[in-house]
């Protein structure tokens, strides 16, 4: 059974601390849109590999596509406890920008070699390739659009991989279908 923080997951807030700390020396390159984004693209891989989410956290729809609701306790915990600071700054337009730093050596004995691995994946890719808006358009996909505002969205429906079938399995279902009589 998972320990918890606070009510929280304790791999969530670990996982928080690792992805605030991994960036501390950029901090304007994750939001709070990326951070959401990291989370939620490890929880889809995590789910994939082994049908549960690192986080264990609900993610919700929300305009710039699937939010965590768990997040802002997370970072509240990490901030109470002196483990990451959080600064609001305007970058344009009135449009502000959360900027988390995170301090001190992260609790990587709480996550996993292969859940590092992930989470360093998409750290790199939301931080280094994408915009607050580029990555929220990557997440507005058939999942998120059938789901309400403010619905949870479930990571196994975004887990989903549809893989054309290969050869060999189109010959198999051309036979089933002519031996059925289809």
């Amino acid at each position: 059974m998972t320990r918890q923080v606070h009510r929280l997951p304790e791999k969530l807030v670990a996982a928080v601390h690792y992805i605030c700390r991994k960036t501390a020396l950029e901090p304007h390159k994750l939001g709070s849109v990326k951070l959401h984004k990291v989370l939620w693209f490890t929880d889809v891989k995590a789910y994939q590999s082994t049908g549960e989410t690192l986080t264990g956290g609900t993610f919700i729809k929300q305009q710039y596509g699937p939010f965590l609701r768990e997040l802002e306790e997370a970072v509240q915990v990490l901030e109470k406890a002196g483990r990451l600071t959080l600064r609001r700054s305007e970058v344009a337009n009135g449009i502000e920008q959360c900027q988390y730093t995170g301090k001190g050596e992260p609790e990587k004995h709480v996550l996993s070699d292969r859940e590092m691995r992930w989470l360093d994946e998409y750290i790199k890719d939301v931080t280094e390739n994408h915009t607050a808006g580029s990555i929220s358009e990557r997440t507005h996909n058939r999942t998120w659009e059938m789901a309400q505002m403010y619905e949870p969205i479930p990571v196994g429906a975004a887990a989903i991989r549809f893989v054309k079938p290969g050869p060999e399995s189109q010959v198999w279902a051309v036979q089933e279908l002519d031996r059925i009589g289809v």
